[in-house]
């Protein structure tokens, strides 16, 4: 079984049901996470807080709902409480204006009519993978294949890279020398699969 760990900004799809999909920590981020049951095809976009109106999180967003098709799409929220601070360090995120709303009026107006979309909250999210055509939320094994950071790709004028590595996707910003490092990326991804498949 394949794990991936999307960070900020990047996205996986898989049409393999051997995978699951986890974030980094959701401190004010969500996970889109996109479902086509009669394909089996997962996908799940790391959305970074307040960044709706940035031409390369709408692309790939809007390049993962087109691939996909999803018959069902999850907006989990950030859990409001940051666990993991002491007393003195702790946040509350609910004094915060997120825009997970307006995330979730963008998922509408482009999702199919018959595509469900539903809201997570006050919940930590784990991992998902699919199983028997339905979402199973779980973590993977404990040597996730890292979707990295977005600070490893500077931006350019294609706000969008796509990269497809056997039956897996992945959606990165692009910029200058964006294309070699997904190819990179893609090609270390590809040699963990085989060796976990042989």
């Amino acid at each position: 079984m394949a794990t991936f760990k999307v960070s900020e900004e990047y996205g996986v799809c898989s049409t393999s049901n051997e995978t699951v999909i986890e974030t980094t920590t959701l401190y004010s981020c969500s996970a889109i996470i996109m479902l086509n049951a009669e394909k089996e095809c997962l996908g799940l976009y790391h959305y970074p807080a307040l960044s709706l109106s940035a031409p390369g999180v709408q692309g790939a967003i809007i390049k993962m709902i087109n691939d996909i098709v999803p018959t069902e799409i999850v907006l989990w929220k950030a859990n409001p409480r940051i666990e993991g601070y002491t007393a003195g360090q702790r946040r509350d995120l609910m004094s915060i204006r997120l825009d997970n709303a307006e995330v979730k009026i963008f998922l509408e107006a482009r999702k199919q009519e018959t595509c469900t979309l539903t809201v997570v909250s006050d919940r930590t999210f784990s991992g998902v993978k699919c199983a028997n055509k339905a979402l199973v939320f779980e973590r993977g094994s404990a040597s996730p294949v890292h979707v990295p950071s977005s600070e490893t790709i500077q931006r350019g004028d294609d706000p969008v890279l796509r990269v497809q590595k056997g039956n897996i996707w992945f959606y990165f910003g692009s910029g200058a020398g964006a294309r070699e490092y997904a190819q990179k990326i893609g090609s270390a991804v590809q040699d963990q699969l085989e060796i976990e498949h042989n």
